[in-house]
């Protein structure tokens, strides 16, 4: 297998892959724990009420503050909303490594 080295990519060398791919399955494990915990954690972020939020920003400003409402909620339900998809994206993380990790102790032991 060969790949081209970050330095050399533009002078278009060719550097030969000689080590051995060594996965360690105790740091797959806490790869995967640390987004697990990420995604656990961005999602309870991104888990407001953004209803009862906005409920209570438009009591404070009454009538006055109508047109900052006007674009205040949309673009807090697009924060609260891309907030999970980021906890998503963690989450899926977490799960592959342990399936990854799954996969390479099980051919380890065959």
């Amino acid at each position: 297998m060969c790949i081209v080295k970050g330095e050399d990519a533009f002078a278009g060398e060719v550097a030969q892959v000689s080590k051995v791919f060594k996965a360690i399955p105790e740091a797959l494990a806490a790869f995967s724990a640390a987004n697990k915990t990420a995604a656990e954690t961005i999602s309870a972020a991104g888990s407001a009420d953004s209803e009862g939020m906005l409920g209570a920003v438009a009591a404070a400003l009454g009538p006055i503050g109508a047109g900052y409402l006007a674009a205040y909620g949309p673009a807090q339900a697009n924060n609260l909303k891309a907030t999970l998809q980021v906890a998503h994206v963690h989450e899926t993380v977490s799960g592959r490594t342990d399936a990854s990790q799954a996969a390479i102790v099980s051919a380890d032991n065959a």
